[in-house]
């Protein structure tokens, strides 16, 4: 059944995994991170709905880089989030549109070993590839809408 208590999700459409073994749920209705042990122990959670530092208005994809950050894809606000691993706000960027750091629905992030970030831009029918760093620097795209499959 679905719930908004901690340990209970509405639409939980991320994971992802850090070096420690924790567990993190991007959970998309509830607009909110739940972060729990290797054994589904309860942690902690973060984020409301919004369009301010930490809120979500469609929270959907979630990864952890190598040094422990937290990053998430809002759909809703066309943004990327990063958050430390017990919840604090880190850094957001990207805004709506369809230019170099801009996003239209991007609903999937990955982060390699370097902490480079790859978001699935969905609307804009490309992946958008960002350096690491206090501001993300956007290092190239590639895919356009003459090549998405049909």
């Amino acid at each position: 059944m679905p719930g908004s208590a901690p340990g209970q999700f509405s639409a939980p459409e991320g994971v992802a995994t850090d070096g420690a073994g924790n567990v993190y749920i991007a959970d998309r209705v509830n607009n909110l991170v739940q972060k729990f042990t290797t054994d589904g122990v309860f942690i902690s959670a973060w984020g409301s709905h919004g369009t301010g530092d930490g809120q979500f208005a469609t929270l959907w994809g979630i990864a952890v880089g190598p040094n422990g950050l937290v990053f998430t894809t809002d759909v809703g606000n066309s943004h990327i989030q990063e958050f430390t691993a017990d919840g604090a706000f880190v850094s957001r960027w990207g805004s709506v549109g369809s230019g170099p750091g801009q996003f239209l629905y991007p609903y999937g992030i990955a982060v390699d070993g370097n902490g480079d970030a790859y978001v699935d831009d969905d609307g804009n029918y490309r992946i958008q590839k960002f350096g690491s760093g206090a501001t993300p620097v956007r290092l190239g795209s590639w895919g356009s809408l003459k090549q998405r499959y049909r």
